[in-house]
């Protein structure tokens, strides 16, 4: 099936009814979103005509998302939700190579951690209950960091990001490390984050979140997307006979693979 210059897989083709149904809900949203913003915007002297609409927690709070709960909600409810990851293993420390990485200790210790959460549990306790959950960049990052630091006006820190588990069933962010490996006659270059409540911590403190939720983001469409999820939908769609996206052929190294088979059969 073709639909203008778009083409669709046979496997996703629309049938007629559902073609219909389809197109009639468009149109009642077109008349329904779009018709009332011209509207409005022509009523309030015509800016903003072709903006977004303000997203609703903004509109409530336009420093909202400075704030560390919505940067925990977003890390939960954003793009990577699976990537955060139970606290299992204290100190926390790179598997890297430590002759090409540096130093493989986490600066997250275990002084600054029960600081942060204002004598409420120790350490050992709040791992032992699960409370302890960390968004892991830092091992992903790390062999790329001086690569794309050779981009000019580019710039990238592997990065660690420690949250706890609060009595209200709220994660609470802890602790952001960022880490630049050594480079040149520079030795390894690594720096703790916490909140802060002066001006020049505060700052500092949200650079370091702007930095995960990039990273967050970058995971998401490089490893996620990329890597999972148009692998397997290419690999899936040389199973259908009469496949045109792809054609018909076969990467050399999948035929000796023992899930994915020439004939089909997996």
């Amino acid at each position: 099936m073709r639909s203008n210059s778009v083409y669709v897989p046979r496997d996703e083709a629309f049938e007629e009814v559902k073609q219909m149904t389809f197109q009639t809900n468009t149109d009642k949203n077109f008349f329904q979103l779009i018709i009332p913003r011209l509207v409005k915007a022509i009523t309030d002297g015509g800016d903003g005509v072709l903006l977004f609409e303000t997203p609703q927690m903004i509109e409530r709070d336009k420093f909202s998302w400075f704030r560390d709960e919505e940067f925990s909600r977003q890390t939960l409810a954003g793009l990577n939700p699976y990537s955060l990851e139970l606290v299992t293993e204290w100190p926390i420390k790179s598997k890297l190579d430590p002759e090409i990485y540096g130093p493989p200790e986490s600066l997250i210790t275990t002084e600054l951690v029960e600081k942060e959460i204002t004598g409420a549990m120790t350490i050992d306790e709040a791992l032992k209950q699960k409370k302890m959950f960390m968004l892991d960049y830092h091992d992903l990052l790390l062999p790329y960091v001086n690569k794309v630091r050779e981009i000019e006006g580019t710039t990238l820190y592997g990065s660690r990001t420690l949250f706890f588990l609060t009595m209200d069933g709220t994660l609470r962010p802890l602790a952001i490390e960022l880490t630049r490996p050594p480079v040149g006659d520079k030795p390894q270059w690594k720096q703790v984050f916490t909140p802060g409540w002066d001006g020049t911590s505060c700052w500092l403190w949200r650079l370091a979140k702007a930095h995960v939720c990039a990273h967050d983001a970058g995971y998401h469409q490089l490893v996620i997307q990329a890597t999972k999820v148009v692998a397997v939908l290419d690999v899936l769609s040389n199973h259908s006979p009469d496949e045109e996206y792809l054609g018909d052929q076969m990467e050399p190294s999948w035929a000796e693979n023992p899930v994915i088979k020439p004939d089909g059969s997996s």
